[in-house]
């Protein structure tokens, strides 16, 4: 796990050289301080079952809808009405059509869904036998209903779409005798059903599960004209999270609990680090400002051993699309007998602690780069960091190109 680049008030070795000077190399650990360590890093790596019924999400992602009509608009062009053939009897008919527009609504058609209003003009020429040639100026409009699904964990979770039914396919020709259009109209209509279904093969438009926020479960369902991504992570808290109010393209709000216990899990599996400490977080909570005050204990098991208690102030701010984080105070609040520290501050800047927390913030930033998107670029950015209820909350935005 790559360590944050933070900025402190003194250096690594400067820390190294004093903290040696003052930490106790005793006989071993009380009795007392091992139990309590050893159950601090039993809950912290005990396992996690599968995801249980009526689960309740301990993470949510909120996307907007312009940024779900743009994904699921990338995979509906597939429709290449340039290709379509119409046969008709008495009659030859050549087709001009391209893709006018496609606009995303809400659907009621099953509850993953979507419907795709989708446009399609352009001229069909015609040579008849008995009514001779000639040039149809043609609109046909449809509803796609496009479905969301969910893959598997061992997939990473990729949501994708596909075409789920059409409806309302509305054919208008203009100035075509009424013989003809009798006759092409219902052809064109059973064309946009095939064709539909045919051209837009099943796509990738999200693929949330691949950072670092372990994830046991995820579902999607529509919200208004956007999308709701529910979580279960792997952290085993009984902890859930309500969405607030949409900050961006993309807000992602998760549980303090589940954060604060998926990285202790990271922190004790990693080990001691430099001068045998090993940080557990124990609450973290998010000012107006965006800024970071967390609850830490520092615990050393080489030596005599010994804990601290840390009220840490960190400013959090948003570089280059990522979150870097900088201690700014970290003030004793308890401790055990014995227990000697130089400065916490700087050793706060290389722990697994602060490296988890930027870790995680990653993962906020939804994963399109798989997603089916044509010629089109997205290009997803991390844009700042909010107070939920109960909640880290991160949001950013999408542009496509």
């Amino acid at each position: 796990m790559p360590r944050p680049k933070l900025v402190t008030a003194s250096t690594a070795t400067a820390f190294s050289a004093c903290a040696l000077a003052t930490l106790a190399c005793g006989g071993g650990p009380s009795a007392d301080l091992l139990k309590d360590y050893n159950a601090a890093r039993s809950a912290a790596l005990a396992p996690v079952g599968p995801a249980p019924k009526g689960w309740s999400p301990d993470a949510v992602l909120q996307l907007s809808p312009d940024v779900v009509e743009r994904l699921v608009k990338a995979g509906v062009e597939q429709l290449d009405p340039a290709d379509w053939t119409v046969d008709a009897p008495g009659v030859t008919l050549t087709p001009k059509l391209s893709l006018d527009s496609v606009k995303l609504d809400a659907s009621d058609k099953c509850t993953t869904c979507f419907a795709a209003d989708v446009v399609v003009k352009g001229p069909i020429k015609y040579n008849a036998k008995l009514l001779g040639k000639g040039r149809i100026p043609t609109t046909i409009t449809a509803i796609l209903d496009i479905e969301l699904d969910v893959g598997s964990k061992a997939k990473g979770f990729p949501v994708s779409a596909s075409v789920h039914g059409v409806r309302k396919v509305r054919v208008e020709m203009e100035g075509l005798p009424r013989a003809l259009s009798d006759a092409i109209e219902p052809r064109l209509t059973d064309l946009v059903h095939d064709q539909a279904t045919k051209d837009v093969e099943p796509f990738d438009i999200l693929r949330p599960g691949t950072g670092a926020l372990p994830l046991r479960a995820l579902r999607i369902k529509p919200q208004g004209k956007g999308a709701l991504l529910e979580m279960l992570t792997e952290a085993g808290t009984e902890a859930s999270v309500v969405p607030g109010r949409q900050l961006g393209d993309w807000t992602l709000d998760v549980a303090e609990p589940s954060l604060v216990r998926i990285i202790n899990r990271e922190s004790f599996a990693a080990g001691p680090q430099d001068l045998g400490l090993i940080g557990e977080l124990r609450g973290l909570s998010v000012a107006k400002g965006g800024n970071l005050d967390l609850d830490l204990r520092i615990w050393r098991i080489e030596g005599s051993g010994w804990w601290r208690d840390l009220d840490v102030d960190i400013d959090a701010t948003v570089k280059n699309r990522k979150l870097e984080l900088k201690v700014t105070k970290a003030d004793v609040v308890k401790s055990s007998p014995g227990a000697a520290f130089a400065d916490p501050v700087t050793w706060l800047a290389e722990s697994m602690v602060l490296s988890e927390l930027e870790e995680a913030a990653a993962f906020a930033v939804p994963t399109v780069e798989n997603a089916d998107l044509g010629k089109a670029k997205a290009t997803v950015r991390l844009e700042g960091l909010a107070p939920g209820r109960d909640s880290l909350r991160t949001y950013g935005s999408v542009t496509f190109e």
